[in-house]
C-alpha cells in the first residue's frame, strides 16, 4: 500500500500478512456445542481467532468451511513476524514527525 503526499512523492507503508477469513478480530457467535467441545479439547479462543485469522479455508459439507492451520500457514506467518521484529528493532531510537492533522509526513530523524 502506497500513502500519496504529492505528486511524485509517495511513501511504502509496512507490509502486513492479511487475516485470510477477512475478520479481523473474530465477531462470530459461537454455539453452545462450540464452547463445551473448545473446554474439552483445550482449544481457547485465542487459537480459534488464529487459526480464522490465518488458516487455509477448507469446504466441507452442509454449506461449512473447516479453517486448518497448516505448517506452511505457521511457518509463513512466523517468518512474517520475525523479519517484523527486526524492523521493530531498527526502528528504534527513530521518529516521524507528522502533522496535526495526520495527513502529511514532514520529516523522519535518528533521535539523539
Amino acid at each position: 500500500m502506497w500513502r500519496q503526499r504529492n505528486a511524485g512523492a509517495s511513501m511504502p507503508v509496512a507490509p502486513r500478512i492479511e487475516p485470510k477469513a477477512g475478520k479481523g478480530g473474530n465477531s462470530m457467535k459461537v454455539s453452545n456445542h462450540a464452547n463445551k467441545r473448545s473446554q474439552q479439547r483445550g482449544i481457547p479462543k485465542d487459537y480459534i481467532d488464529l487459526i480464522l485469522e490465518y488458516g487455509t479455508p477448507v469446504r466441507r459439507q452442509g454449506d461449512t468451511l473447516e479453517y486448518r492451520l497448516h505448517k506452511k500457514d505457521r511457518d509463513r506467518l512466523v517468518k512474517h513476524l520475525k523479519q517484523l521484529i527486526n524492523s521493530i528493532d531498527r526502528c528504534t531510537n527513530k521518529a516521524v514527525l507528522v502533522d496535526s492533522d495526520m495527513k502529511e509526513i514532514v520529516t523522519v530523524y535518528n533521535l539523539m
